[in-house]
């Protein structure tokens, strides 16, 4: 037989389940949480010690043209029929890129030809003035001579007529000499024998006289020896006592009279003797002065006609090598008449167009610049500080300042050449800073899937990348700098 026990009771008050119950956590997710702090302090550990990362120094600069700019010029005038590329459209060599209207065309090229014939007559007459050419087939109608040359030639004919007419004054031949400097030939030579005939008579007049005079200064010395020998009888009579003195001093007189005539005479021979030799001198002057004269305006109506032929040669160079523009420019504008379009000189990128249908163009007009395939570089500045580890050959990341970060306008690249020395600091850049170029491995970049071309003078910051450093070795140098920033601190 089953015996029941009666439940047990409670002393006290307590209502069913309010003791307390110990709940006991599962080790399980301690464990997981543990090795999972773990993993990740050991990773990331690893990670600084042995991970690296591009060390990069940043430098700004623009895009610059590394060869020369191509100018696509009008080969003529003419008028623009249509233009088939865009602003920053790339274009291959050979490639058409303005159409022209071919009448224009051909009436610059009858234009061209009109002048260089006009150019031509004009620089055989010229040759022709300097003796180097003829004027057979030169339409003197037509030659366009500048007033101021036309006189230079005029001036020149008067002068070589001058010459021949005063190399006749000199005993030259008169052939060749017109009615009017015949004239002036007859007139000079009269006029100088006038003036010889004069200075002749007055030296004959001077002979004449001076004979006269010879004669008198003979008398006259005969009366002073008369005198003379009358003086001295008188004296030794005075001195026998046969004579009265009165009559010696008498005598005397007369003798001293005698001397005076004679020293007069003989001044006066010596006078006009000069005074022939003075004439006879003028007469000679005449003469040789005259040719003389004659010489010296010879030479400087030579000298006149060099000036001239000089002037003349310069016009002659200046015409030639106008002429050899105008054929080279007949031989492009007919080329232009065949093939009336205006192509790419190189493959590259199209900038600065400024043509427009119906544009008028003047020869040689730059339409529009190719910049050459490649030949964009980034010209950057690299900081003095900076400069200790960035070489040539270095990867570069290049991003264009004229599209936001966002659009990922970025172009790879590498270091071709870095200057060896700083340039100086100006008021834009208080710091020396070395010039480099960068080579770009593309000449386009993709912004938001379009392909923008690049053109020169875009602003760029270049991100050279220096080295590869571990992430420990960039903390390092955080802490150095900072505790050596500490130290100074006072």
């Amino acid at each position: 037989m089953t015996q029941t026990l009666p439940p047990p009771t409670s002393t006290s008050d307590s209502t069913p389940f309010e003791d307390p119950i110990l709940l006991k956590q599962s080790p399980f997710f301690s464990r997981l949480l543990l090795w999972a702090m773990l993993a990740v302090t050991t990773f990331t550990i690893g990670w600084v010690f042995l991970a690296k990362i591009d060390q990069v120094v940043v430098a700004q600069g623009e895009l610059e043209p590394q060869g020369t700019v191509e100018e696509v010029q009008a080969a003529a005038n003419g008028t623009v029929a249509e233009v088939l590329v865009e602003n920053g459209a790339t274009v291959k060599r050979g490639e058409p890129l303005i159409v022209f209207d071919t009448e224009s065309v051909a009436a610059e090229l009858v234009a061209l030809k009109r002048q260089y014939e006009l150019l031509a007559q004009e620089t055989a007459f010229y040759r022709a003035q300097l003796g180097q050419g003829s004027l057979s087939g030169v339409d003197l109608t037509a030659v366009d001579v500048p007033a101021d040359v036309l006189f230079l030639v005029r001036d020149r004919s008067n002068l070589v007529g001058e010459i021949a007419l005063l190399r006749s004054q000199l005993g030259g031949s008169t052939t060749g000499l017109s009615g009017t400097q015949r004239v002036r030939l007859r007139t000079a030579q009269a006029s100088l024998g006038a003036q010889l005939q004069v200075d002749q008579l007055a030296v004959s007049q001077l002979q004449s006289q001076l004979a006269q005079t010879q004669a008198e200064l003979a008398n006259a010395q005969t009366d002073l020896a008369l005198e003379t020998d009358k003086l001295k009888r008188y004296e030794e009579l005075e001195d026998a006592g046969a004579v009265a003195e009165l009559s010696t001093i008498e005598q005397r007189q007369r003798t001293n009279a005698a001397e005076t005539q004679v020293a007069v005479l003989t001044k006066e021979q010596q006078r006009l003797q000069e005074a022939i030799d003075q004439a006879q001198a003028t007469v000679s002057t005449t003469v040789h002065g005259s040719q003389y004269e004659v010489q010296a305006q010879i030479a400087q109506a030579q000298q006149r006609i060099e000036e001239i032929d000089a002037r003349l040669g310069k016009l002659i160079v200046d015409n030639e090598r106008q002429l050899a523009q105008l054929k080279s420019e007949i031989e492009q504008t007919a080329a232009l008449l065949v093939d009336h379009e205006l192509v790419a000189p190189v493959a590259g990128v199209v900038f600065e167009l400024d043509a427009y249908e119906g544009l008028v163009t003047n020869r040689s007009e730059v339409l529009l610049k190719v910049v050459p395939a490649d030949a964009l570089v980034a010209e950057v500045f690299i900081a003095a500080d900076d400069i200790g580890y960035v070489a040539p050959k270095m990867d570069v990341d290049v991003r264009l300042e004229a599209f936001s970060s966002s659009d990922g306008a970025k172009i790879g690249g590498t270091i071709l050449w870095i200057g060896d020395d700083a340039v100086e600091p100006d008021e834009l850049n208080p710091y020396h800073r070395y010039p480099a170029k960068v080579k770009l491995m593309a000449q386009v970049v993709e912004v938001k899937g379009e392909t923008k071309p690049l053109k020169p003078g875009m602003r760029v910051s270049a991100s050279i990348k220096e080295r590869k450093r571990p992430v420990i070795a960039v903390f390092a140098d955080f802490i150095t700098d900072r505790w050596d920033s500490l130290k100074k601190m006072r």
